[in-house]
């Protein structure tokens, strides 16, 4: 029981699925154990190891004293790449074709064959480490984590006949039911039913019993009476909830699967912005989001604009089709501060960052409002970004890319310190930068 319950606690343990690198077993013989020793030590002296099933020494029954040995060879799917600055950016690369997915934290060598490694490099100044990538993936910027689904270790699902966990999507994202635990959790309580039925069947019988011979003993009597007391309360309690439940709302007693949805990863992706000044159409654009001017605050204006906002730099401030407002990010960060705290403010960072006064990631200092960003000047690609203090430690801002591009995706609402600073590493030196109008 305690195996199964330690088994319920940790049904939500995902393991990532991360093996790109594969073992094969070769040159594998038959090798006699000397005397003292083991069967692993037998197989190293030979320069080799166990092999995992003696098939591999074309043997079914191996004699007793003997032991299957190979040598093991490592083949590697995956590459080194010497910088992820032309793959974030889809700059020019021996990978680019490849569409490469890259793995920062690479550093063992599980994907990669460690032997080759190359060199760090410098980056914008930095030393930077080479990266782990594999060809034929989408990017490490858009591709949805993978796990393993969990399944108990412990329980036979073949046997107790309970349904293994689906995903909606082929690539275990998406949407995933985990149905054999609520299954699991129904079987107990109907073996409880019964275990508890007999119990009481018992103790009720005992309790007959110590009447029968209690030869008028009125101390044998009352405890006979006992008994059987206690034994039919235990039956209403232990059926009767069951029957109250099921009038109630026969919903109450089935069990259903858990459901857990993956995490979408929230991919910023800093463009170019023309530098000309954007004219907002205030009360059109405040009308199509839903917004009440002078009245919202700054996070309520970007909570309410999630969804109705589409990446489009030479139609920023203007509406769009389907109910959507085009825009970018510094045109959108000047509709929310004037919308909302009625601040006039720069509509490029360019100009909005050109003091340049460095922020160092103190979200104590903030106020709801202030920009947080950097300046095309600031990085090697000329690509600006802002994001809006909302308060709390949450950021909010209005993203590029062929995410932000697709019709209304272009406003995230929930992002933290490290998203930002992410992506300040993925376009500048790591440097950001703040404005308070």
């Amino acid at each position: 029981m305690k195996k199964i319950i330690f088994s319920l606690l940790f049904l939500t343990l995902l393991l990532p699925s991360t093996a790109s690198s594969t073992t094969t077993m070769e040159n594998c013989s038959m090798e006699t154990i000397p005397s003292g020793q083991t069967s692993s030590g037998t197989c190293l002296l030979n320069g080799g190891k166990i092999a995992t099933d003696d098939v591999y020494c074309n043997v079914n029954m191996p004699p007793g004293n003997q032991v299957c040995c190979c040598n093991t060879a490592i083949t590697y799917s995956c590459r080194w790449q010497a910088s992820l600055t032309g793959i974030a950016m889809g700059y020019p690369n021996d990978w680019s074709h490849h569409k490469p997915e890259c793995k920062s934290n690479e550093s063992t060598g599980t994907d990669c064959n460690p032997i080759n490694k190359p060199e760090n490099q410098m980056v914008n100044g930095k030393s930077t480490s080479p990266i782990c990538c594999c060809p034929g993936a989408t990017t490490t910027f858009t591709e949805k984590a993978k796990f393993t689904m969990p399944s108990p270790e412990i329980i036979d699902i073949d046997a107790l006949k309970l349904s293994t966990a689906t995903c909606t999507d082929a690539d275990n994202s998406g949407t995933c039911s985990i149905p054999w635990v609520a299954q699991l959790i129904q079987y107990l309580y109907t073996f409880g039913l019964g275990i508890g039925g007999i119990l009481a069947a018992v103790v009720l019988m005992a309790g007959g019993l110590v009447w029968l011979v209690s030869a008028g003993d009125a101390t044998k009597i009352t405890q006979a009476k006992s008994l059987i007391v206690g034994s039919i309360t235990g039956l209403m309690i232990l059926f009767g909830s069951y029957i109250l439940l099921t009038q109630i709302n026969p919903n109450l007693v089935v069990l259903k699967p858990l459901s857990l949805k993956m995490i979408e990863t929230i991919v910023i992706t800093a463009d170019s912005e023309a530098s000309t000044p954007v004219s907002l159409d205030m009360n059109g654009i405040a009308e199509t989001l839903g917004v009440n001017c002078g009245s919202d605050t700054v996070a309520d204006i970007i909570n309410k604009s999630k969804g109705k906002v589409t990446y489009n730099n030479p139609n920023r401030g203007t509406v769009g089709p389907n109910n959507t407002v085009y825009n970018d990010c510094s045109g959108f960060a000047s509709f929310v501060l004037k919308c909302g705290l009625n601040k006039t403010t720069a509509s490029y960072t360019g100009d909005i960052f050109s003091e340049q006064i460095s922020w160092a990631g103190d979200i104590a200092s903030l106020q709801e409002g202030d920009l947080i960003g950097w300046a095309p000047k600031n990085s090697d690609k000329g690509f600006g970004h802002v994001f809006i203090y909302m308060g709390d430690g949450v950021f909010g801002d209005c993203h590029g890319g062929t995410n932000g591009r697709k019709p209304g995706n272009c406003v995230s609402t929930n992002l933290n310190l490290n998203s930002v600073k992410a992506s300040a590493s993925s376009y500048t030196d790591g440097k950001l930068f703040i404005k308070r109008y």
